[in-house]
């Protein structure tokens, strides 16, 4: 029983207990073998990998995924039983975390039943393949095959995926609203922020496989999080924990979707929020404390390093496509407009950029030189000047990819939102996904389609309704968002506002750079906008030196 005083300990042991098995039923169930010799199904055009490195290679990722899994695993134990602790001991907060997370997981689970196995495109298709033959494609960020071969040895069949992601949603939601509860004068007021979690756009996303899902929660959690920490600082029991476990979550969002940069901005927020620079105040060791800031030091290093190491030299080409088809439309100027052209044509076929304009999508492989990355720095700042050159035209491209993001204007069938679902663009991989995966057929295909097109708001067709642009819209939040850090500021609600600044600065650079219109760009802005300006706008009471300003029962402000 000592052990299970050592709670670490203890949380290590039991997650070698769960987690050895899991390890064995997944390599037999979801895995290739990874001594086979058959070479992956795509290790894609970034990288040209020798016979002996891929088997070595394979090992070590085959290796590195089970680590993963039981580091992250006897996380998940150790914070689950304080969690369940909190919740046997009564504490009003912990319950309707519980009961409210519960709620989220069983709508999220009866729409994953309606749509079984998942809202699969395209991309998602190949990366679990590579992730299936212990590989790691980095063309959707390698942080989301790591996620896939996580989840699947958690769960191992595709919509393992899912929910392990729509759990971790459901408790991220939950939390949401049980702390709001505490925070609010009028307590029953934090139901209301049950609402955007139940928006079709949401609804949707939380069974969509690729990253977006899973970074817009880890944001809206951290976002949410050092709000209440400016509101309550006396809800942090271990300071140095909290720094640890937030910085390293927001790094990993930051690098797994690049838009959103703007998080790390939060770093030295939340380490004048939470005091770190002085351990003597909050009675820590110095030596503890300078070992953990060590600890997040490594963390972000090597969150940023394996980013950027892994990181497909394509991306940045696919940022510029898009505005670019369309600025080739028209006559262009600058001092420096054949120069940019050559430097950019280097890279891409200009010509063929030229002939396929585009707001909706992006044609890459057809314009690609088979020799761009000798030719990737010129070409990032050729198109840079080109477009401080031109900015009107820039300015054109963007406006109107960005409206058919929006579901403004007129979209043609297959570039509608959901649009690729509808038309099955991926028809060549399913029959791979599902003989590897007899778990992954649909229970009803008609009943799935019949789902997704009402979430969709397209019911028949390609057609989207008169209720699309208004359903499927990041407009109202962003001018929500916009509104709210005004207030903010004239207010001087310092982290309300570097919130909403962070989340503009966000859908900013999206702005600039999507690749595409698809929806998916500005999810994490539209979920994180429309329940922090929720909660500002319902005016949680902030703390005054550290006690509480509520007359509340003190059990409902407990940690966390």
């Amino acid at each position: 029983m000592r052990i299970m005083s050592r709670p670490v300990f203890s949380s290590a042991l039991f997650a070698l207990a769960v987690g050895i098995p899991l390890i064995a039923v997944s390599s037999l169930v979801a895995f290739d073998s990874p001594l086979t010799d058959a070479p992956p199904s795509d290790t894609g055009p970034d990288y040209d990998v020798s016979p002996a490195v891929l088997a070595v290679a394979r090992i070590v990722i085959w290796l590195g995924i089970r680590f993963v899994f039981l580091v992250l695993l006897a996380v998940a134990i150790y914070f689950a039983r304080r969690f369940f602790s909190r919740v046997r001991s009564g504490d009003p907060v912990y319950r309707r975390w519980l009961i409210v997370s519960s709620g989220f997981i069983g709508v999220n689970t009866i729409v994953l039943l309606l749509i079984w196995p998942g809202f699969w495109v395209f991309d998602e298709f190949y990366v679990l393949a590579d992730v299936q033959e212990n590989w790691l494609g980095t063309w959707q960020h390698i942080f989301t095959s790591i996620y896939f071969g996580v989840a699947l040895t958690a769960i191992p069949i595709p919509s393992g995926i899912l929910i392990v992601q729509y759990v971790f949603a459901s408790f991220v939601a939950g939390y949401v609203v049980a702390r709001s509860w505490s925070l609010f004068s009028r307590p029953k007021l934090a139901y209301l922020l049950i609402l955007p979690f139940l928006f079709f756009p949401v609804l949707l996303f939380n069974q969509f496989p690729l990253r977006v899902t899973m970074v817009t929660y880890i944001e809206l959690a951290v976002l949410f999080r050092a709000l209440v920490i400016w509101l309550r600082r006396d809800l942090v029991t271990n300071r140095y924990r909290e720094f640890f476990f937030l910085t390293t979550a927001l790094t990993i969002a930051a690098f797994w979707r690049s838009e959103t940069a703007p998080l790390l901005l939060l770093i030295p927020v939340l380490a004048i929020l939470l005091r770190v620079f002085r351990p003597t105040e909050a009675g820590v060791p110095l030596r503890r404390a300078v070992a953990v800031l060590i600890a997040t030091a490594l963390a972000f290093t090597g969150i940023a390093g394996l980013s950027v190491a892994s990181s497909s030299p394509r991306y940045p080409i696919t940022a510029a496509l898009n505005p670019l088809s369309i600025m080739l439309q028209e006559p262009l100027g600058g001092p420096n407009l054949t120069r940019n052209l050559e430097a950019i044509d280097r890279v891409v076929d200009v010509q063929k950029v030229r002939e396929v304009p585009d707001i909706f999508n992006i044609h890459l492989d057809r314009a690609l030189r088979p020799d761009y990355r000798a030719h990737l720095t010129e070409f990032e700042l050729a198109y840079a000047s080109l477009v401080i050159e031109n900015p009107t035209a820039f300015l054109n491209a963007r406006i109107r990819t960005f409206l058919a993001t929006n579901s403004i204007g007129d979209i043609p069938g297959n570039e509608i939102q959901g649009g690729g679902f509808l038309a099955k663009s991926a028809e060549r991989y399913l029959g791979a996904f599902q003989a590897r995966n007899p778990s992954a057929v649909p229970l009803s295909e008609e009943v799935r389609f019949a789902t997704v097109r009402t979430l969709l708001l397209v019911p028949s067709g390609t057609s989207p309704t008169p209720l699309t642009p208004i359903v499927w819209t990041v407009i109202p939040v962003l001018l929500a968002l916009f509104v709210s850090l005004i207030v903010a500021l004239f207010r001087r609600c310092w982290m309300f506002a570097t919130t909403f600044a962070i989340l503009l600065a966000q859908a900013g650079i999206t702005f600039v750079t999507a690749p595409a219109s698809y929806f998916m760009y500005y999810w994490a802005v539209y979920l994180a906008g429309w329940v922090l300006v929720g909660f500002f706008a319902l005016r949680p009471i902030r703390a005054r030196d550290g006690r509480p300003s509520l007359t509340k029962p003190t059990s409902r402000m407990l940690d966390v």
